[in-house]
């Protein structure tokens, strides 16, 4: 309802006790908004970040080109290096700045690009550092959100100076012989070798800061790294999903029987996977003794229950596991088996519809669980069905382990049960021989503890996945391991976030390849071919490993990275092309002949490509989009060539139908000519 205000009465929103105000609505539709927003923001920050680590990256090692290869790269793709030294905060080597400090010295230089970024990097820790000792408590959300404002910004800063750090402090290495025993430094020739003079200020101040910018900055992401747990929250994240796919490779081979034995006991179909009430499988099973019992002539035994399996079209088990599970139960030598006994057996192999729930992880297993994973023989042909009971079931599939004697105190029932083994009629050898290797299995390991079961499922998993019989899928990172995972990935997420879990330490890769091409390759034979093959071989040597481990989580991340790592070994090979057909300068090109055309091509192809970099992430966004322009030609083409198809074989239907006709009448008359004609 709506009430107009009096005279010199002023409008106020007043909510109600019950939050239903003007103001209360409108704030909790602006915070619902927020947080949609923020949740889809977080889903795109993650492919940002991505998307900004591959190009930064690919335009800093581009302008560590231009210094480390003694290449005349032409005036457009030099202007394209030039621009890119921007991506490392290398403002010296910028057009404009360049010739602003031509008359600064060497060592004014050297400071300024050393110190400049160590000073920053004071500037960002302190006003954290002064709001930690401010805090009463120095553990809580609060001190969480000022170590969270204070690191990130860090690893981001660290990540871009990093190549420029480390290449402005080895070159201070790299020298050239002159002759007559003379040497100068190579990035400026006015100054004498440092190398010769270890004890000078550059050879002392360089190799310092070389150890902090080229050694220091990788050491800092990895004790970040270690100092949050992100390597044993990415083993535990492994085993996790190892165990959920053995689990889920478990229930494949078993749970498929188990709906034959349902509806052979006449259960209800919600039995499955359900614990069904023991009075029920009892009376089940009595009814089912009965007919067994009739079957056999007086004898229940593993040969009789097969048969009657078999007459029913529900053969639920293989005649190998049920020949196990009764040697297990019967207390008669000639593998006879009582009313009690066949209860027994019936509700031992009903029990595996309940033992596993499909969310276990290593931690959350039993004992039982263990031994009933590790008593499979995932190598065997009769594995699907090689099955312990609960009470007697383990085993090691690690190689070398079923060789191993009994331990002492092992079960004297599973003993019992290996001796009686093979009563039953129609038994293999082969089966046999896998039955007492279970039984074997089992009594080996009923005396180890919980921790020891798991240690041995891992070595399991491990061997699995080395034989490849479990195959692990590709987990992410959910902050399913709690507050500690969720601890990292807000603290130094930065640095693993955007790989896949088992490729947390990827970062530290890629901060080897530029500290390998910013850095290191001025060494490797300075100046010749030789050196050009070496990068080009090294662009490649990375690309290809890009391509084998495929590290990030998003494929559309992974197109950006791979185009980029394209893009560095293209121009590299564009490089090795200037020296097979070198020429003086580029204005001197001679354009009639085929070699300076095929330079000019390459060169603009080169510029391309390296220019495509900075707006892929665009166009795979696009590409990615369902409103792309590209999927809607995708499908406008399936569908026009679906029709097309459609039509044309109908056309082709009709023609062949046209051409039977006109056979068949061209072969009436004939016939009629014929008779005419006698």
């Amino acid at each position: 309802p709506v009430r107009q205000l009096k005279r010199g009465e002023s409008w106020e929103p007043q909510p109600t006790s019950s939050g239903t105000g003007y103001f209360a609505r409108f704030k909790a539709a602006f915070q619902q908004m927020r947080s949609r927003l923020a949740d889809g923001s977080a889903k795109r920050a993650q492919h940002v970040v991505g998307y900004f680590k591959g190009v930064v990256g690919f335009y800093q090692l581009l302008s560590s080109f231009l210094y480390t290869f003694s290449v005349e790269w032409g005036s457009s793709n030099t202007s394209m290096m030039q621009y890119a030294s921007l991506a490392s905060f290398n403002f010296i080597a910028f057009p404009g700045p360049n010739c602003v400090v031509s008359e600064v010295s060497h060592r004014e230089k050297l400071l300024a690009i050393t110190l400049l970024p160590v000073i920053f990097t004071i500037a960002l820790l302190v006003p954290g550092t002064v709001a930690l000792k401010c805090l009463r408590s120095r553990v809580g959300s609060r001190a969480n959100d000022v170590v969270e404002s204070m690191v990130q910004p860090l690893l981001v800063w660290l990540f871009v100076v990093f190549p420029l750090g480390s290449h402005q402090t080895l070159s201070q290495f790299q020298c050239q012989d002159i002759g007559d025993d003379v040497r100068l430094l190579t990035s400026d020739y006015a100054i004498p070798c440092p190398r010769d003079d270890k004890a000078g200020f550059v050879f002392v101040y360089s190799a310092a800061f070389a150890v902090v910018y080229s050694f220091g900055i990788p050491l800092c992401f990895y004790l970040a790294l270690v100092w949050y747990n992100v390597p044993g929250l990415a083993h535990q994240k492994h085993l996790d999903q190892a165990v959920a796919e053995i689990v889920l490779l478990y229930k494949k081979r078993h749970l498929h029987d188990l709906d034959s034995l349902v509806l052979l006991l006449g259960l209800p179909k919600s039995a499955r996977g359900h614990r069904t009430d023991d009075d029920v499988v009892r009376e089940k099973s009595t009814q089912l003794y009965a007919e067994c019992l009739e079957l056999g002539k007086g004898v229940v035994n593993n040969a009789v229950i097969v048969e009657l399996m078999e007459e029913r079209d529900a053969l639920c088990v293989s005649p190998e596991f049920l020949a196990s599970v009764v040697a297990q139960h019967a207390r008669k030598r000639n593998g006879q088996l009582s009313p009690d006994e066949f209860c027994e057996v019936m509700a031992h192999v009903l029990s595996e519809n309940t033992l596993f729930s499909g969310e276990e992880t290593l931690e959350s297993l039993g004992d039982q669980q263990l031994r009933r994973l590790l008593s499979q023989d995932w190598d065997s042909q009769y594995s699907q069905h090689v099955v312990e009971a609960p009470s007697a079931t383990a085993g090691s599939n690690s190689p070398g382990g079923l060789e191993q004697s009994l331990p002492r105190g092992g079960s004297s029932g599973s003993l019992r049960s290996l001796t009686r083994l093979g009563s039953g009629r129609g038994l293999a050898q082969g089966s046999m021989r896998v039955q007492q290797m279970s039984l074997l299995r089992a009594a080996k390991l009923e005396a180890l503890t919980a921790e020891e079961l798991r240690a041995k499922l891992e070595s399991t998993i491990e061997h699995l996945q080395q034989t490849g019989v479990l195959t692990i899928g590709n987990t992410e990172w959910d902050g399913s391991l709690g507050e500690e995972e969720e601890l990292a990935l807000r603290m130094v997420g930065f640095l693993f976030k955007g790989y896949k879990v088992d490729m947390w330490y990827w970062e530290l890769v890629e901060l080897s390849r530029k500290l390998a091409f910013s850095a290191f390759m001025a060494f490797i034979f300075p100046g010749s071919k030789m050196q050009l093959v070496v990068g080009f071989i090294t662009a490649l040597f990375f690309l290809l490993l890009n391509s084998r481990f495929r590290p990030f989580r998003d494929a559309r991340v992974e197109r950006v990275y791979s185009g980029a790592s394209f893009a560095l070994a293209f121009t590299l090979f564009f490089a090795l092309l200037l020296e097979v057909f070198p020429e003086e300068t580029a204005e001197d090109y001679q354009w009639s002949t085929a070699e300076a055309r095929l330079r000019k091509a390459i060169s603009t192809l080169t510029l391309a490509f390296n220019s495509f970099v900075f707006v892929s992430p665009f166009v795979v966004e696009l590409f990615a989009s369902k409103r792309s322009p590209y999927l809607a030609w995708r499908r406008f083409w399936r569908k026009g060539k679906a029709v097309t198809g459609s039509r044309l074989a109908e056309v082709q239907t009709a023609a062949s139908s046209t051409l039977r006709r006109v056979g068949t009448l061209q072969g009436r008359n004939k016939a009629a000519a014929a008779a005419a004609a006698a």
